[in-house]
């Protein structure tokens, strides 16, 4: 599994999904929080519980009941008021988790529930213990005990929720898939949590907690495959493109998106294709060098960093960075002793100097000593 950080922010494309009078459209989300909760009492935890460990900053999340007996469940909260407008109607929905790792041999149960208050994520990244065990929890972080750790227990260890909203099979390795149009609660979640923003504190994932092996790895919002949440739904009506100066685009009625300094599109209400003219200018690559002109969203899609419209590389205040290996290692000549002490040992003598030089060749000279 790739470990690449990602935003804490909410990833969201949105799509149009068909073309009839309904405008049904589609986004694609990312957890904005995650995390694991652990339940046992084992003799070789150093805290001598792992009820008080965490794992909110760890590549993976986990479910289901490990091979020593104890339970382990996940957390995952989505911000869905923020990338659907107000007035939406949901029509479908899918949540995927990539399970990287279990020791069981067979498909097993996994089960969605919604929360039923609030929690904490933390930074704690149990990776260098295995995840698994997770690690000892910082104020604030949900545990299996507390939905903030030494701040806010639980009504109950293990999680406050409610009824299973979802179940799907969770293979020993792959996508495991919580689809809406067989789980019509798990739609019936994502529409409260539109409509009323105040009471969306996300899904805790249980596995198969009868038997033991049944525990999955699952990469987090932080791992190389994030959880998915795609959410087909049907805006209220006159809801356009709203495009801003920058390129960007979300979902508005013409007057909000005229506001906020937007230009609506009448005759687009999904963002994807991306209807918003791009700007174009100098475009910092991840290799960090330097390519222009360069539409921001060609530039961001090849993961370069846009530096502004009509900006150019020769201009002064884009800086990508030194190229490296691009100059000839200096080599000094060998010194040579100017004669020997009265025990033998060679003595040099070193002269400091000002003098001006090029310390990489995309720099201009220095005054070095």
């Amino acid at each position: 599994m790739l470990r690449l950080p990602l935003s804490t922010l909410i990833s969201s494309i949105l799509s149009l999904a068909t073309a009839s009078a309904g405008a049904a459209a589609t986004v694609t989300l990312q957890p904005i929080a995650d995390n694991t909760i652990y339940q046992g009492l084992l003799a070789n935890d150093p805290t001598g519980t792992f009820e008080d460990n965490s794992c909110g900053g760890g590549p993976d999340v986990f479910a289901g009941k490990a091979l020593r007996g104890f339970i382990r469940r996940a957390l995952l909260r989505f911000d869905v008021a923020a990338a659907i407008p107000a007035g939406s109607t949901i029509d479908g929905a899918t949540l995927t988790l990539n399970v990287n790792l279990t020791t069981d041999t067979q498909a097993a149960p996994a089960t969605l529930h919604p929360l039923l208050g609030a929690w904490g994520e933390g930074t704690v990244d149990c990776q260098p213990n295995g995840g698994g065990q997770g690690a000892e929890a910082d104020p604030g972080d949900a545990t299996w005990l507390d939905a903030m750790f030494q701040q806010l227990p639980w009504i109950a260890a293990g999680g406050d929720h409610g009824a299973a909203s979802a179940t799907a099979l969770a293979p020993v390795l792959g996508p495991v898939v919580w689809d809406g149009a067989a789980n019509p609660a798990m739609l019936a979640d994502l529409q409260g949590w539109l409509d009323t923003p105040s009471g969306n504190h996300g899904w805790i994932v249980i596995g198969d907690e009868s038997r033991v092996s049944t525990a999955r790895r699952m990469d987090s919002r932080e791992g190389g495959a994030p959880p998915v949440l795609v959410v087909d739904f049907t805006p209220p009506a006159q809801i356009h493109a709203c495009c801003t100066a920058l390129g960007d685009c979300s979902l508005e009625d013409a007057t909000t998106c005229s506001s906020q300094g937007g230009v609506p599109d009448l005759g687009a209400n999904s963002c994807e294709p991306q209807p918003c003219p791009q700007p174009v200018g100098a475009c910092c690559a991840v290799e960090e060098t330097c390519g222009d002109p360069i539409a921001r969203d060609v530039c961001e899609a090849g993961g370069g960093t846009f530096q502004g419209e009509a900006t150019s590389c020769s201009d002064p205040q884009v800086d990508c960075g030194l190229e490296p290996f691009v100059d000839a290692l200096p080599i000094p000549p060998v010194l040579q002793p100017i004669g020997m002490s009265t025990t033998g040992v060679p003595r040099y003598q070193l002269r400091v100097v000002q003098a001006s030089q090029v310390l990489h060749s995309e720099l201009p000279p220095t005054q070095s000593w």
